[in-house]
């Protein structure tokens, strides 16, 4: 909840105030939301729910003091719902989390290792280049794993 994220940011900003150097400057960022079930995945949370979220999160994290990064999650639909969402000048410091996977099945299933680096290029190498409409977009997490069947 926005409340929870209040309560981390608050400690993390405590943290860095304490003195301890070891702890100073340790948490660089704060994701408000991870990988949320939206209609992208065949999930219900849809992305104006998330727009709302993401703002009261981001303010409810400021307003602890709290000047790291703010990571978001674009909810597996790249970003195209999120242009001008959480845009400077009024909110600073925001990154839009976006996730690339191919380890889990689908149609790089049966492909051989080559075939499926040449699928990802194709497939997420222009939607990845095409994000320079915004330079908030990091792609946290991402997989190229093949299966057994297909090693290099």
């Amino acid at each position: 909840t926005v409340a929870v994220l209040a309560e981390i940011a608050r400690r993390v900003v405590a943290w860095d105030a304490s003195g301890n150097a070891s702890l100073a400057g340790a948490v660089a960022g704060i994701e408000v939301l991870n990988e949320p079930w939206t209609p992208a995945v065949g999930g219900p949370v849809t992305y104006d729910l998330l727009r709302d979220f993401y703002v009261r999160a981001y303010d409810a994290v400021r307003e602890q003091g709290f000047n790291g990064t703010i990571w978001v999650s674009d909810g597996f639909a790249g970003s195209g719902p999120w242009l001008g969402v959480l845009a400077p000048p009024q909110y600073t410091d925001v990154l839009l989390d976006s996730h690339l996977y191919h380890a889990f099945g689908g149609p790089t299933t049966n492909m051989t290792a080559w075939d499926t680096v040449r699928f990802v290029c194709d497939q997420d190498g222009p939607g990845v280049a095409g994000r320079t409409d915004a330079d908030w977009v990091v792609v946290g997490e991402w997989s190229n794993a093949v299966t057994k069947r297909n090693p290099p």
